[in-house]
């Protein structure tokens, strides 16, 4: 894929970085889609656009999805698993 300037480009997407405990790695992980039913993803497309039950909704408004963190990482190192947390929840 090329940019304006014709250089080439790359798609950004999501991860969470964390370190491993046990042997100090870097990692990243990708977050997995949330799994909804239509009406909850409408309601959340709604909520997050700020749109009452009487707007229309875009005819691509399903491609709007909703990540959540896993639930456990696996290290690319020396494979340890770890449980996580949301660092936004608190302690």
């Amino acid at each position: 894929m090329h940019g304006p300037d014709g250089k080439r480009t790359v798609e950004l997407k999501t991860a969470y970085h964390w370190h491993c405990e046990e042997c100090g790695v870097e990692n990243f992980a990708l977050p997995r889609k949330a799994e909804l039913t239509d009406d909850e993803a409408e309601e959340a497309y709604r909520l997050y656009h700020y749109l009452d039950s009487y707007s229309p909704l875009p005819d691509d408004w399903r491609q709007f999805e909703i990540v959540e963190i896993p639930d456990v990482v696996e290290c690319d190192q020396c494979y340890a698993k770890f449980a996580t947390k949301d660092e936004r929840e608190g302690a």
